[in-house]
């Protein structure tokens, strides 16, 4: 399952994980999103991943190259998990591009809100 939801107020970018991504959910989170970079300049994002399913190789390698292109597009990229290999990989590519990332534990979601709006 894949949701996701603007907060325009905020300039937040909300997705949520659980379970399998299919193209069709990946690719609607892509055209919102990319509805609210043209409308904010920059959005901060919220990514909450909850158990991670199926994901065809083709999405990994679409937002892959998708996300690349859009660095510059976010002030920040909170990923919210308790998987833990999820986390370390997130804090590697962070490594490697020009994108403020930090990675909070499941029970501290409100301080990852918190944490992309200062």
């Amino acid at each position: 399952m894949l949701k996701h939801r603007m907060d325009d107020k905020a300039g937040v970018f909300e997705i949520e994980v659980d379970g399998s991504i299919d193209a069709d959910s990946y690719r609607a989170v892509v055209r919102d999103m990319e509805a609210g970079i043209k409308a904010h300049g920059q959005i901060a994002v919220l990514e909450t991943i909850t158990s991670i399913g199926w994901i065809s190789p083709e999405i990994w390698l679409e937002d892959l190259f998708w996300s690349s292109r859009h660095m510059g597009s976010f002030s920040r990229v909170a990923l919210v998990t308790d998987t833990g290999w999820l986390a370390s990989l997130a804090a590697t590519a962070a490594l490697a591009f020009p994108v403020k990332l930090k990675t909070f534990p499941l029970s501290d979601l409100a301080n990852a809100r918190a944490w992309l709006t200062v």
